[in-house]
């Protein structure tokens, strides 16, 4: 089974500080719930700034830069980023992107709730 939904501009919308296409509820198409997951396709044009933010308790996230070209802020240090790269925050750091792009720019962003560290200190089976 091949589910396909088009690009369409009704599917954006403005979060953030950028257009962004929550690509979770393509997901749900085939349960009714992905607990823990979600994924987005973000629109950001010339000098839009995605806003500084914190991840819900225990999240994750992933960037990967499709088009343009970026400073992606994390925990106040800079890194640019551009076509291809990839970015992550971990949990409970601040993160932001400014474009640098003269154009438009965009990338997919993923994101999902860590696992509890496991508690390896009483066992003595555990690799190093």
């Amino acid at each position: 089974m091949m589910i396909h939904q088009p690009d369409t501009d009704d599917l954006y919308r403005d979060e953030y500080g950028v257009t962004m296409r929550r690509l979770t509820e393509m997901a749900a198409q085939t349960t009714p719930i992905k607990q823990g997951f979600g994924a987005a396709l973000v629109h950001i044009g010339p000098g839009d700034v995605v806003t500084e933010h914190v991840n819900k308790p225990g999240v994750e996230e992933m960037f990967i830069w499709v088009e343009g070209s970026a400073e992606y802020m994390l925990d106040g240090e800079t890194y640019a980023r551009s076509e291809g790269d990839v970015a992550f925050a971990p949990i409970g750091l601040r993160h932001s992107f400014t474009s640098t792009a003269p154009g438009p720019g965009r990338f997919i962003t993923l994101w999902w709730r860590a696992a509890e560290p496991a508690d390896t200190a009483a066992d003595d089976t555990a690799a190093p």
